[in-house]
């Protein structure tokens, strides 16, 4: 859904005019009184959870500075909105420009609204022509990534203006304890919770462990971080979203918790786990590469792996040096060990056996490195390990995704002649809001059972077996494993 933003007055009648007829091709006109305005506005409706999320269309902001505000403004989405498809122009620009918007942003909008040829779009677009300066790509973020001023980028002061504790209003009823009820229990469930209340539950977390740790933030920078971190995720994903980022953060923590005493670590493990898979475009590394993605190219291996650890590093490296340096020289008695990135680069698929291997082969895990980079991967394949009603949830949604990957394949091999998908209403509650029951997800989706013997059998069994010998005081993990592999198996 698009929107056209005015901010602050407009007093020329060809201005007035363009912006009429730019509200033709738009979903809705909504006026603000200045930039400041304008980010609650936006980190509100991102928080609602609705269409009006920035991603499913291209919105248009008309404000009355000149060119080089419009230029900074660009910057400003870039650096605290990453995925959203926002693009500033002037008042007098718009105008000159109405003729090439009214051409360009209905397409541009058709496609924002099509899952796959978004994720086509997002994976695969190469960064030359009008669409790169209005929809994201991975190319569009990997070069902000890359640009030198990025790393110092001040907070500009619309963003700084934000009360984001007022935004989280609605989310804090029941204060605080009703938090900690839902994060310290290993059947967390984060499916009932909406965007709001995932951002309190890791706000609330990481102000613990970052105040245990002795490097807290203030809450409004805090909240600065999440709200950023937030949109640095695609919300219209249908697992690897930010409600995947902060169950894996609480499943690392509850991890810790039986393994781990240092603080540090603790806090460091939790932030590598929701921050690793930033900016994930529901697809896979095969994906990328087979069809030429440009990310594919710049990394060569560990794609998405890598391409998350520079994204989180470069948030941290902005708004939380602090942090990203502690994490860059942990154990520097022994070899420099950036326990951050290792850990996010430990969560790729494709290296699963050799830690399977390793653990078979360690009698005790006592090196930093193996321990850590062990308990983010339990905590990333966590889902087959949680009870069962919220496990066939995270089952349900990966078979969602998974159809995706399946339809973009097909469309790429075919160009225009491979089939789209309109954006649907996919959901795993029943039409008053219910979470549906396992069984009636397999009623809905009968693929899921083999799916999930398919990935106990090959993947976490034999893993969590291991990791468990290892750690017996975490044998609830494997004996869940196999209680819903009991399930699915009389399902098939």
């Amino acid at each position: 859904m698009s929107t056209l933003f005015v901010v602050g007055e407009v007093e020329r009648a060809e201005v007035t005019r363009a912006l009429d007829a730019l509200a033709g091709v738009c979903d809705r006109r909504v006026q603000v009184a200045d930039l400041p305005g304008l980010f609650v506005r936006l980190y509100s409706d991102r928080l609602a959870g609705s269409r009006w999320n920035y991603e499913e269309g291209v919105s248009v902001v008309v404000h009355a500075g000149g060119s080089a505000e419009s230029r900074e403004l660009d910057a400003t989405f870039r650096a605290f909105l990453p995925v959203f498809n926002l693009v500033a122009l002037e008042q007098r620009a718009a105008a000159a420009r109405l003729p090439e918007l009214l051409r360009e942003l209905p397409a541009q909008n058709a496609a924002c609204r099509d899952r796959i040829r978004r994720m086509a779009h997002w994976m695969y677009y190469g960064g030359s022509g009008s669409c790169s300066s209005r929809v994201y790509s991975i190319v569009r973020q990997l070069r902000a990534t890359g640009e030198p001023r990025s790393a110092a980028r001040a907070i500009p002061s619309a963003v700084e203006a934000v009360d984001f504790v007022s935004l989280l209003a609605g989310a804090t009823r029941g204060g605080e304890p009703r938090y900690w009820r839902l994060l310290s229990t290993w059947g967390f469930q984060p499916h009932s919770l909406g965007a709001a209340e995932l951002v309190y539950c890791a706000f609330v977390l990481l102000r613990k462990l970052s105040a245990d740790a002795g490097v807290g933030l203030s809450d409004n920078r805090l909240l600065l971080f999440l709200f950023t971190l937030e949109a640095s995720y695609h919300q219209v994903n249908k697992f690897h979203n930010f409600r995947h980022a902060v169950d894996v953060m609480q499943a690392t923590w509850r991890l810790c918790e039986n393994i781990i005493d240092d603080r540090l670590q603790v806090l460091l493990l939790s932030m590598a786990a929701i921050g690793h898979d930033i900016g994930h475009p529901g697809s896979n590394n095969m994906l990328l590469t087979k069809f030429g993605a440009p990310v594919a190219t710049a990394y060569g291996e560990s794609v998405l792996e890598n391409m998350h650890k520079d994204f989180f590093q470069q948030l941290l490296k902005s708004q939380w040096p602090q942090l990203l340096g502690l994490s860059q020289s942990l154990c520097k008695g022994e070899s420099q060990y950036n326990l951050i990135a290792e850990t996010i680069l430990a969560t790729d698929m494709a290296l699963h056996a050799e830690y399977v291997d390793k653990l078979k082969e360690n009698h005790r895990i006592d090196n930093l490195k193996m321990l850590t980079s062990l308990i983010i991967k339990a905590a990333d394949i966590s889902n087959v390990t949680r009870p069962l009603a919220i496990s066939a949830q995270w089952a349900y949604l990966i078979t969602l995704e998974f159809r995706d990957c399946s339809l973009l394949e097909e469309y790429q091999a075919k160009g225009d002649g491979g089939q789209s998908a309109p954006q649907d209403e996919e959901s795993g509650h029943t039409n008053s809001g219910r979470l549906l029951s396992p069984d009636e997800l397999v009623d809905k989706y009968p693929c899921i059972p083999g799916g999930q013997i398919f990935f106990i059998d090959t993947f976490a069994e034999q893993f969590f077996k291991e990791f468990c010998q290892k750690f017996p005081e975490l044998n609830f993990l494997i004996d869940n494993v196999q209680s819903n592999k009991k399930f699915w198996l009389e399902k098939l």
